[in-house]
């Protein structure tokens, strides 16, 4: 069976671990670094993301990808169907010395920022539990008024001011190496009001968004699958 486009589906007896699992528009992929070369390349889930509301309801085979300076090559003629099969091309190409050096785009290491980034279970636990919001948070009249002016109807805000007390807010920035979490009023000091709206009244029905700072400094990802639950 084709495995879920979820995060955390490399196990941990493989011989190397993720640096972290990235959601790329909305299919999941292992991030890792060659343990020679010190290049990025991914073991991605291809999956039918379209035909779900949720993308993680989705599944699919599995590709492995290398990075380049401008794009993401597949390594292999078509995406494996299994697990273990992936996994062990995977790690042929992560125990080779020479990876890449024959290719004809060669590979490059790539810190990504776009998408949402989740950390391997054991370093999450660690680094990522949701903060404490200390006073919840309640849409006041002018975010009613903001959201409802967007196309949400009376009866979406009730989810979205559920949403910003129990989801989990990860600053990173444009470096790619400050990551932890905040509470929902650290996102708003960082994001403003309205930036902090818009990805928060997004997550709410999606699960998960980004959003940037004026600044274009920092990003901040929210994760409200504690409501999917």
């Amino acid at each position: 069976m084709p495995i879920k486009n979820r995060p955390h589906f490399v196990p941990r007896s493989f011989k190397y671990r993720p640096d972290y699992y990235m959601d790329f528009f909305g299919r999941v992929a292992a991030v890792f670094t060659h343990p020679v070369k010190k290049v990025s390349v991914y073991l991605e889930v291809d999956a039918d993301i379209w035909n779900h509301a949720d993308p993680f309801d989705a599944s699919g085979n599995l590709d492995i990808i290398y990075q380049t300076a401008t794009h993401r090559r597949s390594l292999l003629v078509k995406p494996v169907p299994t697990l273990k099969e992936a996994l062990i091309l995977l790690q042929d190409r992560l125990d080779d010395p020479h990876f890449g050096e024959r290719f004809k785009e060669p590979p490059v290491r790539r810190d990504e920022t776009g998408g949402y980034r989740y950390l391997p279970k054991e370093e999450a636990r660690k680094r990522l539990r949701r903060k404490g919001n200390g006073r919840p948070f309640r849409l006041t009249e002018e975010d009613r008024a903001v959201l409802t002016g967007w196309g949400y109807r009376e009866d979406d805000l009730p989810q979205i001011e559920e949403a910003a007390n129990h989801s989990t807010y990860t600053v990173i920035d444009s470096d790619g190496n400050d990551l932890r979490a905040v509470n929902v009023w650290e996102t708003l000091d960082v994001l403003g009001r309205e930036t902090f709206l818009s990805g928060i009244s997004r997550s709410a029905f999606h699960r998960t968004c980004c959003r940037s700072s004026e600044d274009g400094k920092t990003e901040i990802y929210f994760d409200s699958g504690a409501l999917f639950k």
